[in-house]
């Protein structure tokens, strides 16, 4: 061995690779996780979940599904229409490994619409990023 070089033995190296490539979705995916767009893996589970979902329902009119967000173990769903009609959206969530749909479609989710545990997030209500600025002037006395 050189200085100054560390080596990582097979152990551990094995360790890395399952808590990298083969950890749980759980441990993956916190529940704190920020929300955005999922990966491509997720995006295609999710999709088939809701297609399977979907099709028995909506078949006549159902063109294909799109994944537009993901907050840990919830994904919000777009429905696309083959015709000229407004999509809607599903909030799916993963249960036992298998993606669900609990709520939609719908073409808003207002809070008390919205499922139980489901996070604000999803629904693009994530606190702001950048505190407010006061852009009142500075030298001037409050009202």
């Amino acid at each position: 061995m050189r200085r100054g070089v560390t080596t990582i033995g097979w152990a551990s190296g094995l360790g890395w690779l399952w808590l990298l490539c083969l950890a749980p979705a759980s441990l993956a995916a916190p529940a704190g996780q920020p929300c955005g767009e999922p990966v491509p893996s997720v995006r295609e589970a999710v999709r088939q979940s809701v297609l399977e979902w979907a099709r028995p329902r909506y078949g006549e009119i159902l063109q294909d599904v799109r994944v537009s967000r993901q907050c840990g173990d919830w994904a919000l769903a777009v429905l696309v229409p083959r015709e000229r009609i407004n999509p809607a959206a599903v909030v799916v969530r993963l249960d036992a490994g298998v993606w669900q749909v609990v709520a939609g479609p719908g073409t808003a989710f207002p809070p008390e619409a919205r499922p139980p545990g489901a996070p604000p997030g999803l629904f693009g209500d994530e606190p702001d990023v950048f505190p407010r600025i006061d852009l009142g002037r500075p030298n001037q006395p409050a009202p």
